[in-house]
């Protein structure tokens, strides 16, 4: 089904509007994911 040319040209499209409709970027969203990963706990949470 995905090999269909049509269909992944359509995927594509809606990916890139709603890129530009939120203007979120996938580094942006990894950056974060990454700060919440890495971030020290003992900032939010006494034992």
């Amino acid at each position: 089904m995905l090999s269909n040319d049509n269909l992944q040209r359509e995927i594509q499209k809606k990916i890139k509007e709603r890129r530009e409709r939120t203007q979120v970027k996938t580094d942006m969203i990894v950056i974060e994911l990454a700060k919440i990963a890495f971030c020290d706990i003992n900032v939010y949470v006494v034992l």
